[in-house]
């Protein structure tokens, strides 16, 4: 149940069946927002590599077969992301842009600088609430 509202805690399974089944997942570091299906909020947290991005993969390629307007990806809980995983992003990027989708990015830390060194900083649209926490 991604945001309390829902006492069934098999409603995100139905409505995201990619994700795979709740209980498969000890620690779910990928997490589908409740909220505005055309809108929906990627929430992560964790370490991604290409070791263990296959749950940010499925998720991103479920989201980009729905019909949306933007997409939020909420990385501010990720510790760590490598270049394999910084692909999936940029990828999903550029197959939203692609139908007009906009991708927004909250980030911080090595994450923001991976984005910042990328150039996807910029197409993201950064949340800028982020950047003064950063610098501590």
């Amino acid at each position: 149940m991604a945001n309390g509202s829902n006492d069934d805690p098999r409603a995100d399974q139905r409505r995201y069946p990619w994700l795979g089944p709740a209980d498969h997942y000890p620690r779910r570091l990928v997490e589908v927002m409740d909220g505005d299906p055309r809108r929906p909020t990627l929430r992560c947290a964790g370490e991604f590599d290409a070791a263990s991005c296959e749950e940010l993969e499925a998720a991103l390629e479920g989201l980009c077969e729905q019909d949306l307007e933007d997409l939020h990806l909420d990385l501010a809980e990720v510790r760590f992301l490598d270049g394999y995983a910084l692909g999936l992003i940029a990828a999903t990027q550029m197959r939203l842009e692609r139908r007009g989708v906009a991708l927004r990015a909250t980030v911080k830390g090595q994450p923001r600088r991976m984005f910042e060194l990328s150039g996807l900083a910029v197409g993201a649209g950064l949340d800028s609430r982020r950047r003064e926490s950063d610098a501590a």
